[in-house]
């Protein structure tokens, strides 16, 4: 079968169509705030049926009500363009090649998606662990302290980031809620089985403005190219979507919208193989073709890194209210999904090894050092 955790070379389709304006709004906008404790039961329900919908027919939303301060998302974003805006010798102090667990920054063109250099840079964060955690000392894999810019520099930036990544594990904890009762699970399903320690990779990307997007030999330059994520939810902030593309199921691709006050939510890898191609994990890609410094700040809630993957076989009750998920005995996916990123995987598997091998094949240089 070969490595089930290498891009599959069918993903690396060439002459996609050009995306069009979402004009007729195919990508919903969901407002969550019904889902905190005490919300009426009608407002609840109606943001589980409106979930049961993005997740199996679109595989992304925009997030409404989400109750994350303005003022955070400002200093975030604010004290991110400052740093990136620094000389690059500056920011190689943070580099992600001093690391052996992917944290710090890149340069532009830094990072592939199947096999070709993203037209951008960035920063990878994550949990930050002390150097005597049993985790670090363990060597676990992706798992270790964060690098900071100079503190005399940049004296918030860390509260800021932490403080983020706590906001955005909560939001995560709840959209999974919501996503378990469109599927007629209990509110804490996933978070009892599968997501109560959750792998929370965080990165902030700059994609710098980009009038043509081509190459000098002719070819589209892409800021991302097409690709699925990889874990249970990607949560994406930024003050300027401009450039993120939507594949549909009908193969269309739609440019997403600019709605203040939103996240983009889209769904990973991981919920589509628990449910069995039920929920779908939607190929998007991203083209900065403007005059406009864009900057993102996409948040994965995954599972727990050592947590143990198989599909689900989740069957309703008679009335269709209620269901129950167990371990699938049949666990080929192969006819179940068109997603090349799962349809061969044998089952069980761990989260930490998926993941892993995936951010190894978007960083090749550093993969021998992840592993020391």
């Amino acid at each position: 079968m070969g490595d089930p955790y290498a891009v599959d070379a069918s993903s690396l389709r060439t002459n996609l169509p050009a995306a069009v304006e979402d004009e007729r709004l195919a990508v919903p906008v969901i407002d969550i705030a019904a889902l905190a404790p005490g919300a009426p039961a009608a407002d609840r329900q109606r943001v589980i049926e409106q979930l049961r919908f993005a997740c199996r027919d679109v595989g992304f939303f925009y997030c409404a009500g989400h109750g994350v301060p303005q003022q955070l998302l400002d200093a975030l974003f604010s004290t991110t363009l400052d740093f990136l805006a620094k000389p690059t010798e500056y920011k190689q102090r943070i580099a992600m090649s001093n690391s052996r667990v992917f944290r710090g920054w890149f340069a532009l063109g830094g990072e592939l998606t199947s096999y070709r250099a993203d037209w951008k840079e960035g920063i990878y964060f994550g949990e930050d662990l002390a150097d005597n955690h049993p985790d670090v000392l363990a060597k676990k894999p992706m798992h270790g302290a964060n690098q900071w810019p100079d503190v005399q520099d940049f004296p918030e930036y860390k509260q800021t980031v932490t403080t983020y990544m706590s906001v955005m594990t909560e939001l995560g904890h709840t959209i999974m809620e919501g996503i378990a009762e469109s599927l007629g699970l209990a509110p804490d399903f996933f978070r009892k089985a599968f997501t109560a320690n959750p792998f929370t990779p965080f990165r902030l990307f700059h994609y710098p403005a980009d009038p043509v997007a081509k190459h000098e030999n002719g070819e589209e330059r892409w800021g991302v190219g097409v690709h699925r994520d990889y874990g249970c939810l990607t949560v994406l902030s930024s003050p300027n979507i401009i450039g993120l593309e939507i594949e549909l199921k009908t193969g269309e691709w739609v440019k997403a919208r600019q709605i203040p006050g939103t996240f983009v939510v889209n769904i990973g890898d991981m919920l589509e193989v628990w449910t069995k191609g039920v929920v779908r994990a939607a190929p998007h890609r991203v083209k900065n073709v403007s005059n406009v410094n864009r900057i993102t700040a996409p948040f994965f809630f995954d599972p727990n890194f050592d947590c143990m993957i198989n599909p689900l076989d989740i069957t309703f009750s008679d009335d269709g209210k209620t269901a129950t998920a167990v371990t699938a005995k049949d666990t080929d996916l192969s006819s179940l999904t068109t997603n090349p990123s799962i349809r061969s995987l044998t089952f069980p598997l761990r989260y930490g090894d998926y993941i892993l091998k995936k951010v190894q094949n978007n960083f090749p240089e550093l993969e021998q050092m992840s592993l020391k």
